[in-house]
Protein backbone atom coordinates (compact mmCIF):
# COMPACT_ATOMS: atom_id res chain seq x y z
CA UNK A 1 0.00 0.00 0.00
CA UNK A 2 1.51 2.77 -1.19
CA UNK A 3 0.18 7.05 -0.84
CA UNK A 4 -1.75 6.65 -3.86
CA UNK A 5 -3.68 3.92 -2.46
CA UNK A 6 -7.53 3.95 -1.94
CA UNK A 7 -8.36 2.99 1.11
CA UNK A 8 -12.13 2.42 2.28
CA UNK A 9 -12.16 2.31 6.66
CA UNK A 10 -15.30 1.57 8.60
CA UNK A 11 -14.43 2.50 11.72
CA UNK A 12 -14.85 3.96 15.43
CA UNK A 13 -13.79 6.78 16.83
CA UNK A 14 -13.21 9.35 13.77
CA UNK A 15 -10.09 10.91 14.81
CA UNK A 16 -8.28 7.61 14.94
CA UNK A 17 -8.58 7.20 11.43
CA UNK A 18 -8.22 10.96 10.56
CA UNK A 19 -4.95 10.53 12.35
CA UNK A 20 -3.63 7.74 10.00
CA UNK A 21 -4.70 9.41 6.82
CA UNK A 22 -2.42 12.26 7.50
CA UNK A 23 0.69 10.30 8.74
CA UNK A 24 0.59 8.48 6.36
CA UNK A 25 -0.50 9.87 3.21
CA UNK A 26 -2.52 7.60 2.13
CA UNK A 27 -6.12 8.50 0.13
CA UNK A 28 -8.98 6.90 2.75
CA UNK A 29 -12.87 7.32 2.50
CA UNK A 30 -13.91 6.70 6.19
CA UNK A 31 -17.07 5.40 6.75
CA UNK A 32 -18.67 5.63 10.20
CA UNK A 33 -21.70 5.29 12.63
CA UNK A 34 -19.92 8.38 14.50
CA UNK A 35 -20.63 10.52 11.44
CA UNK A 36 -22.35 14.31 12.25
CA UNK A 37 -23.03 15.60 8.95
CA UNK A 38 -23.16 18.62 11.04
CA UNK A 39 -19.59 18.66 12.60
CA UNK A 40 -17.44 21.70 11.10
CA UNK A 41 -14.69 19.24 11.50
CA UNK A 42 -16.02 17.09 8.72
CA UNK A 43 -18.37 19.35 6.55
CA UNK A 44 -17.46 18.90 2.78
CA UNK A 45 -14.78 15.91 3.65
CA UNK A 46 -14.69 12.37 3.07
CA UNK A 47 -16.13 10.96 6.36
CA UNK A 48 -19.62 9.21 5.55
CA UNK A 49 -22.10 7.72 7.58
CA UNK A 50 -23.18 4.63 6.98
CA UNK A 51 -25.98 5.07 4.51
CA UNK A 52 -23.05 5.67 1.95
CA UNK A 53 -21.53 2.62 2.69
CA UNK A 54 -23.16 0.83 -0.68
CA UNK A 55 -21.81 3.84 -2.81
CA UNK A 56 -18.05 3.47 -1.28
CA UNK A 57 -17.78 -0.16 -2.36
CA UNK A 58 -19.35 0.34 -5.72
CA UNK A 59 -16.10 3.01 -6.22
CA UNK A 60 -14.00 -0.33 -5.52
CA UNK A 61 -11.37 1.29 -3.55
CA UNK A 62 -8.49 -1.31 -3.67
CA UNK A 63 -8.43 -1.91 -0.11
CA UNK A 64 -10.62 -2.07 3.00
CA UNK A 65 -10.30 -1.55 6.40
CA UNK A 66 -12.61 -2.82 8.80
CA UNK A 67 -12.42 -2.20 12.66
CA UNK A 68 -14.76 -3.22 15.41
CA UNK A 69 -17.69 -4.99 13.28
CA UNK A 70 -17.91 -8.72 11.70
CA UNK A 71 -17.01 -9.10 8.59
CA UNK A 72 -20.58 -11.26 7.81
CA UNK A 73 -21.65 -7.64 7.70
CA UNK A 74 -20.51 -7.05 4.29
CA UNK A 75 -20.85 -9.40 1.35
CA UNK A 76 -19.12 -6.75 -0.74
CA UNK A 77 -16.46 -8.40 1.15
CA UNK A 78 -16.06 -11.56 -1.45
CA UNK A 79 -14.73 -9.36 -4.11
CA UNK A 80 -11.80 -8.93 -1.38
CA UNK A 81 -8.90 -10.84 -0.47
CA UNK A 82 -7.99 -11.04 3.65
CA UNK A 83 -4.64 -10.01 4.04
CA UNK A 84 -4.52 -8.88 7.76
CA UNK A 85 -6.54 -9.78 10.52
CA UNK A 86 -5.95 -8.60 14.10
CA UNK A 87 -8.36 -8.49 17.14
CA UNK A 88 -11.00 -5.66 16.40
CA UNK A 89 -9.41 -4.84 12.80
CA UNK A 90 -9.31 -6.77 9.44
CA UNK A 91 -7.54 -5.09 6.43
CA UNK A 92 -8.23 -6.39 2.85
CA UNK A 93 -7.31 -5.78 -0.95
CA UNK A 94 -9.56 -5.93 -3.81
CA UNK A 95 -9.44 -9.30 -6.25
CA UNK A 96 -7.84 -8.74 -9.69
CA UNK A 97 -10.34 -10.96 -10.76
CA UNK A 98 -13.37 -8.46 -9.09
CA UNK A 99 -15.61 -7.35 -11.36
CA UNK A 100 -14.68 -3.68 -12.16
CA UNK A 101 -11.15 -4.22 -10.63
CA UNK A 102 -8.63 -1.14 -11.62
CA UNK A 103 -5.76 -2.90 -13.16
CA UNK A 104 -2.64 -2.88 -10.36
CA UNK A 105 0.07 -0.08 -11.21
CA UNK A 106 3.51 -0.04 -9.95
CA UNK A 107 2.30 2.78 -7.18
CA UNK A 108 -0.70 1.24 -6.57
CA UNK A 109 0.17 -1.28 -3.95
Amino acid sequence: MSAMSDLLARAVPISARIGAALVTGISMDLVTPAHDPTSIWTVNGRIRGFDALPAAFAARPRYVLIEQFPPAQFPQLADYDELMVRPLVRLYRLKQSAPGAPPLTSNAG
